[in-house]
């Protein structure tokens, strides 16, 4: 906290006050805002940003304690790829809240104990709601599931929950997996293509290779499942050939490919489980395109000004991925087609042009 002082409250001689400098140290932005906020806040992380914890007692937590990221504990988070795995999947995994920190390191504590900690937090002019959900499912059941939420709350605000980032980073895990810290087993490559928000993120336009030497644009649909195959973007053995050792482009390739189709021509089980996984991505990639469309703007929710204030922090500090150069539109599905990147202004994962509130929306 700092404060002004008066030259004699200082003990100074007035006559040399004028070269006392008083300095007025700007508010903390946050405490001016909670100053006037009232009603109900709801709080929730992003993309994996929610405790998952077993449905059944004691509820342990699988997502994320650092018991998991150093190996300590095994977890399985993998999603069925039928749709009623969706609806069932509350009977063995449940949200518990914003995830608010992973060991030392903080996400959300401080900023929940200072919002619960405000005058009209603690008057109960505002209500604060950690609100958690299953990031690993369907955005059109997450949407549902959180619409309901806010209609019981008492302030009933808000029922159209509007924009949708794009962020080509996905496509690594899609094909090789991420790790959690030094575990690389939780969230390997068929886990996220399993998790159904993972194809939220994929862009419409299909920009997301560029030529390296002339930065020629390499379109691919990534709502077509053929293009799943051809460009091998998918993690499934089931579904494509070779994901983790993709052949370069030499003259061994055609007849890797050839030993491979003749390796998969003889299991019939290989063959149901890839029309399963076949039959997943095309039910995904559709629904999940048919969501976004919903999220475009509505001149009739305008003009009845149904769509709620937005506001958007964003950062450009951070160099973002934005583009994978490649050689040529063929060396796409080589293994090495992640290995060098473009980079563009954004908070290190989003965009800063992709960050912004969809076109249509109010501005001040």
């Amino acid at each position: 906290m700092f404060a002004e002082f008066s030259a004699s409250e200082l003990n100074l001689d007035s006559s040399k006050s004028s070269s006392v400098r008083i300095v007025k140290v700007p508010r903390d932005p946050l405490e001016s805002v909670l100053e006037h906020l009232t009603g109900d806040l709801v709080i929730l992380g992003g993309y994996r940003g929610s405790i998952l914890r077993s449905a059944e007692t004691p509820h342990r937590q699988l997502w994320v304690p650092m018991k998991v990221g150093l190996k300590v504990r095994k977890v399985n988070l993998e999603v069925g790829l039928d749709p009623e795995d969706e609806e069932n999947m509350e009977k063995s995994i449940i949200p518990s809240g914003m995830l608010k920190n992973i060991g030392p390191v903080d996400i959300s504590k401080r900023l929940f104990k200072r919002v619960r900690e405000c005058e009209n937090a603690r008057s109960g002019k505002l209500r604060v709601h950690d609100y958690g959900y299953d990031w690993r499912l369907s955005p059109h059941l997450l949407s549902r599931k959180l619409i309901e939420f806010l209609r019981k709350l008492p302030s009933n605000q808000g029922e159209n929950p509007s924009g949708a980032l794009r962020c080509i980073n996905i496509l690594g895990p899609l094909r090789n997996g991420d790790a959690v810290l030094l575990n690389e087993k939780v969230l390997t490559a068929h886990v996220n293509f399993s998790l159904r928000t993972t194809w939220v993120f994929l862009p419409e336009d299909g920009y997301c290779f560029i030529d390296k030497v002339t930065n020629e644009e390499y379109p691919v649909d990534f709502y077509d499942t053929n293009e799943w195959v051809k460009y091998r973007l998918c993690p499934s053995r089931k579904l494509v050939k070779d994901r983790t050792l993709a052949p370069q482009m030499d003259a061994s390739s055609s007849s890797t490919e050839q030993q491979q189709e003749e390796t998969y021509a003889v299991s019939p089980k290989d063959k149901s489980d890839r029309s399963k996984n076949l039959a997943y991505l095309a039910r995904t990639l559709a629904e999940t395109k048919r969501f976004r469309a919903e999220l475009q703007h509505s001149p009739a929710h305008q003009a009845a000004n149904a769509y709620p204030p937005i506001a958007v922090i964003y950062g450009k500090e951070i160099p973002t991925v934005f583009a994978a150069r490649v050689a040529c539109r063929e060396a796409i599905p080589c293994q090495d087609a992640y290995d060098n990147l473009a980079f563009g202004s954004g908070d290190g994962v989003v965009l800063a042009k992709q960050a912004m509130p969809p076109p249509g929306l109010y501005k001040l």
